[in-house]
């Protein structure tokens, strides 16, 4: 994550809109991740072709979130040909934004969740 963007997280997380600290969270730490891995961003969702297979990762946002306190999940979906993936999650694992949550450690934590929980669950779908 770049200096500009921690300083947009902080900016927000701080004093403003979780909903927005999400999205940057979005733009600076899983976007470079998954464009690395062949993924083009649409909204929240990324999506990449691999042969007849099109494979989906979302950043599902729970329904009770507000501008005080956000949670989201990573959930996969997949088509193709014998593939019908839809709304699966690697694992329960869910993300909380507030005012007080640590940055940096979210920022890892969500890194790391894709690296190690999620890159392996996308591979396995063929």
């Amino acid at each position: 994550m770049g200096l500009k963007g921690i300083f947009e997280l902080i900016k927000h997380s701080k004093t403003g809109d979780q909903r927005v600290v999400r999205d940057q969270l979005i733009t600076e730490v899983i976007s470079p991740i998954l464009r690395n891995w062949g993924y083009k961003k649409k909204g929240r969702a990324f999506l990449k072709k691999e042969e007849r297979i099109v494979k989906r990762l979302n950043v599902y946002s729970s329904s009770w979130n507000s501008k005080n306190e956000v949670e989201f999940i990573f959930e996969i979906s997949a088509k193709g040909p014998g593939v019908d993936i839809s709304g699966e999650r690697a694992e329960e694992k869910w993300f909380t934004l507030t005012k007080d949550t640590d940055l940096k450690r979210i920022s890892l934590e969500v890194r790391e969740h894709l690296i190690k929980v999620v890159k392996p669950f996308l591979d396995k779908i063929r």
